[in-house]
């Protein structure tokens, strides 16, 4: 049967970010199974049209001239007063993300009519405004998704956490809802406990049917490794640049990242041993890891998230070195160095990562809230 589903989101194509590629897989995939599909999200790169009429759905923009991440990001690189004041504001008031509140408010208060509408965060500043809205124009959709990647207050990357009263916020927000989806079932307890029982594990998913070609696996006599994605205090990759630069042989890491402080002054130690780059479409990604001997991951810590880069790792079928946080095994990076990849990461049945069996998912979750309605009345948002 076909529904109409709205899908709001700060991110989408063309950002490259897990977010934005959770929000984008499941639009294509609705549209592609001739669902009525609306997304409405921040339209500050090229190509949304193109997009939109390739995939056969609308995408509507309600940020703007208003808020911009590109622009902020230009405004705020420069000066170290600007950078003082911008980490104020972000702490105290998740600024300039709060602004996304109001502007997705005003924006969902002229859409009635939906099926089914799925908020994605990060940010939860994104929840924050289909909870207003929801409760002004109970219109706007039957059932409300909200689905969340990493937790808020409970995520264990954050070496700062929040303000106390942003926990009274969370709690607000989690009431409102009919469901809560998260990738993995371990990060439910990263959620306050009033929300749990609404709380669905729907993992990230891909479009199997679209992966690039691949190329033939690295003829060179020495190993070729890669790492793609962020880097940050908990996710940090000196500790083992520092063992790579003590290794007295010939390889070659790549790294695809936009967190280059965290590189500074390891090209000069390590010369052509390594190489930097900046985040490449994910297709284009895919492709060039196909051809390296095996790929990294860097553990998150506390166990509630798992990196949806290790799903692309495994749809190109590449040992996996996992190192967790600060805790250099030398004994397992030198096996793989060695071509021994028995102690990879197993990342399980890819089937379940299909984005056919997770657009079925989501649409499990309105017959489940109609069974609800129709029987006992439990599920209901508050």
């Amino acid at each position: 049967m076909k529904r109409k589903i709205l899908i709001a989101c700060a991110s989408f194509y063309p950002v490259i970010s897990p977010r934005s590629h959770r929000a984008t897989e499941l639009a294509k995939a609705f549209a592609k199974e001739r669902h009525d599909v609306t997304v409405l999200t921040i339209k500050d790169k090229q190509g949304y049209d193109e997009f939109a009429e390739k995939h056969n759905l609308k995408i509507k923009d309600f940020g703007r001239e208003k808020f911009s991440f590109d622009s902020f990001r230009k405004r705020n690189n420069k000066g170290l007063h600007r950078k003082i004041i911008r980490k104020t504001l972000s702490y105290l008031f998740l600024w300039p993300l709060i602004k996304i509140t109001p502007l997705l408010y005003q924006a969902l208060m002229k859409e009635h009519g939906y099926n089914m509408l799925i908020s994605i965060a990060v940010p939860y500043t994104t929840h924050w405004g289909v909870a207003l809205a929801m409760k002004s124009n109970n219109s706007i959709a039957k059932v409300w998704i909200a689905d969340c990647g990493d937790p808020f207050t409970g995520n264990k990357e954050k070496k700062i956490g929040f303000p106390f009263y942003f926990k009274w916020i969370e709690k607000w927000f989690c009431k409102k809802p009919d469901f809560i989806t998260v990738p993995i079932k371990e990060s439910i307890n990263a959620y306050p406990a009033v929300c749990q029982h609404k709380i669905r594990v729907i993992p990230q998913g891909f479009d199997f049917s679209d992966l690039p070609e691949k190329q033939t696996n690295n003829t060179n006599s020495f190993p070729v490794f890669a790492y793609a994605g962020k880097f940050n205090e908990t996710r940090d990759p000196r500790p083992f640049l520092n063992y790579l630069i003590e290794q007295d042989k010939e390889f070659v890491f790549i790294v695809y990242t936009n967190s280059n402080k965290f590189m500074e002054g390891y090209i000069d130690k390590l010369g052509t041993k390594l190489i930097i780059k900046n985040y490449i479409p994910r297709e284009q990604l895919l492709y060039e890891l196909s051809a390296v001997d095996f790929v990294i991951n860097f553990e998150n810590i506390g166990g509630v998230q798992v990196p949806s880069k290790l799903i692309d790792y495994a749809l190109i079928n590449k040992p996996i070195l996992s190192l967790k946080p600060n805790d250099i095994n030398e004994q397992k990076i030198k096996a793989f160095l060695e071509g021994d990849y028995s102690q990879t990461r197993e990342v399980g049945d890819i089937s379940q990562y299909d984005i056919k069996n997770i657009i079925k998912q989501f649409l499990e979750l309105e017959k489940e809230k109609n069974k609800f309605n129709h029987t006992s009345g439990l599920y209901k948002a508050s």
